[in-house]
């Protein structure tokens, strides 16, 4: 891998991404060990390498070239090869930090993320289809997975309640819709309550 004695922002500057070269194009300064910068068709991101106490190779990114200086970066370098140096590693406890958070997100039940939701169609949706969504979610979703967590309610669950309004087609439609509306606004949406790419109970076949 290409190094230089340090990276400075006319050397990073420089660097060009090469369309024949290898995918992930590396480069890494010798005043830091493990120090570098990954360059992309699309951008330049600093990056760290280690080892960790019992010798398993790690690779994390610092940020994006922009955000950071090289300066902040290489500072963050050395801060997390302290913490290295110590036995600790960055890389697990980032993702031990993910994991819990994931969790505490999916720990709601379908009542209370519900209640986000309709705070925020309240805000972000015309009025009379906001009352709707308040008025099917209270009558036909928070009785049959309203104490279930976020996490727990599965297709099952919601084949149940389409099962429940057979007599009631544009109904049934209608809730699946709303639940399946509120499931990607937890993950992929602005409520944040679910880990991006959590499956949607209500998703539609194509």
């Amino acid at each position: 891998m290409p190094t230089t004695e340090k990276l400075t922002k006319t050397t990073v500057d420089a660097l060009e991404y090469d369309p024949n070269g290898k995918k992930n194009q590396l480069y890494f300064e010798q005043i830091t060990p493990g120090f570098g910068v990954q360059v992309s068709p699309s951008c330049k991101t600093f990056i760290l390498s280690y080892r960790t106490k019992v010798g398993q190779a790690r690779r994390t990114a610092l940020g994006k070239y922009g955000a950071l200086t090289v300066e902040q970066a290489r500072d963050l370098a050395r801060m997390k090869l302290a913490d290295v140096a110590e036995g600790k590693d960055p890389v697990a406890e980032a993702a031990q930090l993910r994991a819990a958070a994931d969790l505490e997100r999916g720990a709601l039940t379908v009542a209370q993320a519900g209640e986000k939701y309709l705070a925020w169609a309240d805000a972000n949706r015309k009025a009379t289809t906001a009352i709707e969504y308040r008025r099917i979610w209270k009558k036909n979703v928070v009785p049959a997975i309203g104490t279930k967590k976020l996490l727990a309610v599965t297709p099952a669950d919601v084949a149940d309640i389409k099962l429940a309004l057979a007599d009631r087609k544009p109904m049934a439609n209608a809730v699946v819709n709303l639940i399946h509306n509120f499931y990607n606004w937890c993950s992929e949406g602005e409520g944040n309550l679910l880990p991006e790419g959590t499956p949607n109970p209500a998703r539609k076949k194509k």
